[in-house]
């Protein structure tokens, strides 16, 4: 899968196998006991910013990571493109050793 990051400044693309699930998040909701022995459920539905993206690249080049990592540094906030759709957010976090991206999304445009 192909997958791009703009921060507005610089672009990084590449390949990826390795992906969280882009379906897997749960809903705002809290449960609370009353006095009665009943419960009060307040469920507020979800948003995409209640997920997390892991990714995995299969690989990067010297200067992709270099570009990651003033993203992090620098960017609050990136564009990233996949074929599930385009999401705005911001990488929460990078590792260059291990190449593992962690991406925070606000919302999907």
């Amino acid at each position: 899968m192909q997958i791009s990051i703009d921060d507005g400044y610089s672009v990084v693309s590449f390949d990826s196998s390795s992906l969280s699930s882009w379906s897997d998040f749960s809903q705002r909701a809290s449960r609370t006991s009353t006095l009665d022995c009943g419960v009060v459920l307040q469920a507020y539905g979800a948003e995409h910013g209640d997920r997390t993206f892991s990714i995995q690249p299969e690989s990067l080049s010297i200067e992709q990571s270099r570009i990651l990592s003033e993203m992090v540094e620098y960017s609050a906030s990136v564009t990233l493109c996949c074929r599930e759709g385009v999401f705005v957010g911001t990488i929460y976090s990078f590792n260059a050793q291990t190449q593992k991206i962690v991406f925070w999304p606000v919302q999907k445009i």
